[in-house]
């Protein structure tokens, strides 16, 4: 009987031991993980800004890939979430993240809701220009265990059971980010961005052509060119001429694949070989209007395709450029340096 009180008084003793050990475990644990991205902060913060890429960036699709979400209406801003089932890790099960506070281009505070043990979860996303001018992001997971001693322990593991989701979520926007075109477009876009616009299909003449420069700006002359040919064939066949000259870029930079092009009405007349009719297909495009010379259009192209993907939308097809206006300035420079009106159409899905 002795050793039996003996053995209770022991047992009492070890779990009183253990419960003022627990106790005196910090009851707050915090994990933080950065990477630096190679790229102008922008770009970044258009990526993460809303839930609208969330699925692409998740620190929960490591764990699993088939993770399904669901969206609040609205996809930015407190009160913004974004809520999950994973049927393949209890871990992260079923649970969400609620937008609290967010500041342009600095923060994203997260309030977590998932099954791991702690009374409160956050999680803020922090940008920050490095001195590259890039960006310094960085991902800060915090849980309050309050007096909840089983999960004080569960703390001390904190960092290795979300450590490698934190950091493999910032590569996944790294990656994203770095995919997209080197350009800064804050300025450029802040007052008025690319619009999405809906167009009709567009039956044009054309005339393929290609060319291999390190002058972004040379195949100017060829395009007017190839459509001035193509004007005066209008004129000889007697088409309806039904907008402005374009060019459609089926490549670019210091290899060009391009299709001079004219839109008319009918489909239908004696060609030469070297000219064909085709079709501008219909759809949703992003759209700029650019004022300004043509020698800037290559870096309104890569702030548009930047842009576009950094806002997470697909590209569906060519870029092109429908030319409003072509006079002003002189001499052989004057196209180039001449303040013309170029629409900018990039097809998106």
């Amino acid at each position: 009987m002795r050793f039996i009180k003996e053995l209770l008084l022991a047992a009492i003793f070890t779990a009183v031991f253990f419960v003022v050990l627990m106790a005196l475990l910090p009851s707050k644990a915090r994990v933080e993980r950065s990477l630096d991205i190679h790229h102008p902060p922008v770009q970044v913060y258009d990526v993460v800004k809303s839930f609208r890429q969330f699925p692409t960036w998740s620190p929960w699709r490591k764990r699993d890939p088939g993770i399904s979400y669901t969206f609040s209406e609205a996809s930015s801003g407190p009160g913004a979430r974004a809520s999950w089932v994973s049927s393949r890790d209890p871990y992260i099960g079923s649970g969400s993240m609620e937008v609290v506070e967010q500041r342009e281009g600095e923060l994203i505070r997260y309030s977590l809701d998932a099954p791991f043990r702690g009374e409160t979860k956050t999680v803020d996303l922090r940008l920050r220009e490095n001195e590259t001018g890039g960006v310094l992001a960085t991902m800060v997971m915090e849980v309050d265990y309050g007096w909840d001693l089983i999960g004080r322990v569960h703390g001390m593991y904190l960092e290795s059971h979300v450590g490698d989701d934190l950091l493999f979520s910032l590569a996944q926007v790294k990656t994203r980010v770095e995919s997209l075109p080197d350009v800064d477009y804050s300025d450029d876009y802040e007052e008025t961005p690319p619009v999405l616009v809906t167009m009709n299909p567009k039956n044009v003449i054309q005339i393929n052509g290609q060319a291999a420069t390190n002058q972004p700006y040379s195949i100017q002359p060829t395009v007017r060119q190839f459509t001035q040919t193509l004007v005066a064939l209008i004129d000889i066949q007697r088409l309806t001429r039904t907008g402005p000259r374009l060019a459609v870029l089926n490549r670019y930079g210091q290899n060009y694949d391009f299709t001079a092009a004219i839109p008319i009405e009918e489909t239908e007349a004696d060609l030469p070989e070297n000219v064909s009719f085709g079709v501008i297909q219909g759809g949703n495009y992003l759209k700029v209007a650019h004022v300004g010379a043509r020698w800037d259009l290559p870096r309104q192209r890569d702030m548009l395709m930047a842009w576009a993907g950094a806002n997470g939308y697909r590209t569906n097809g060519s870029l092109f450029e429908e030319f409003l206006n072509d006079t002003g300035g002189e001499g052989e420079n004057g196209l180039r340096e001449a303040d013309l009106e170029t629409n900018l159409y990039l097809p998106v899905h």
